[in-house]
């Protein structure tokens, strides 16, 4: 599952988990944020993959003149389950990014579709290495979404911190520990002191704050409970320090969970 939103400022941003069909805890959690919205074909666009009776100068459904197109794109790809503890940052190669009726290159739908390139940031903490980099490419249908109740946006620490009377619990279970409000906000005002468990706990309380008020998640639903899981493990104050293994397992979650927070993933920051 994801979304593909679209801005008035020419940019678009995709987000979602991305999961192999053989094998589903091959899985990976996609940010990728496009830029240069344009109508006007680039140079080597529009890229046609269907069957020349497909397009409208054949006679066919597809009329490419409709398409648009997004001139640069990028983003990580960060890894789940198997792939836990793998970056994987991509860019734009080939042919701009096209979306329209067809321009999926797989059927009719409407549909996206554009070609990058990918290196590995970090390899997965288990399993084999994949290649240092690569070619890959991006196929998806496009489908609208009903409209719901406008969310009221995602807050970060600092919010949550000094916004008492916006918490929507009495109290929050972070790890194997339950927080009163009172208790919670205070964990929010302490410095880690490099103890990176305190980091994490910080970032997982305020999206889970900002999920429960009713934002988007299913960019940080899993991240959620891969960085809930690891405090189960290694508590708050069990002093992990930003050199060591474990919190090479969990960084990935801090950074995902802070860009959660700050709204740069599935869901807007709040005004």
């Amino acid at each position: 599952p994801g979304t593909f939103m679209q801005n008035s400022n020419g940019t678009a941003n995709m987000n979602g988990t991305l999961r192999s069909l053989s094998n589903p805890l091959n899985a990976w959690v996609v940010s990728i944020t496009f830029t240069g919205r344009t109508s006007v074909a680039p140079a080597g666009s529009p890229k046609k993959e269907l069957m020349a009776s497909a397009y409208s100068e054949n006679g066919g459904p597809v009329n490419t003149g409709t398409w648009f197109y997004y001139t640069g794109y990028n983003g990580t790809l960060t890894g789940l389950d198997n792939n836990v503890g793998g970056a994987i940052s991509i860019t734009r190669t080939g042919p701009a990014f096209q979306v329209g009726v067809g321009a999926n290159g797989k059927n009719l739908n409407f549909g996206a579709s554009g070609w990058y390139r990918w290196t590995v940031v970090t390899q997965p903490n288990s399993g084999a290495c994949f290649p240092a980099t690569g070619q890959g490419d991006i196929n998806v249908d496009i489908v609208q979404c009903p409209p719901t109740t406008p969310a009221p946006g995602t807050a970060t620490i600092g919010y949550w911190k000094n916004h008492a009377s916006a918490w929507p619990v009495t109290s929050i279970k972070i790890g194997n520990q339950t927080y009163t409000v009172a208790q919670a906000i205070t964990l929010l005002g302490t410095s880690s002191r490099g103890d990176k468990t305190i980091d994490l706990a910080k970032q997982l309380i305020a999206a889970k704050l900002n999920v429960i008020v009713g934002n988007a998640s299913s960019c940080i639903s899993a991240t959620i409970t891969s960085a809930d899981n690891w405090l189960k493990t290694y508590p708050v104050g069990s002093n992990v320090r930003g050199s060591s293994s474990a919190w090479t397992t969990a960084s990935p979650w801090h950074t995902m969970l802070d860009n959660y927070n700050n709204g740069l993933l599935c869901a807007p920051h709040r005004n």
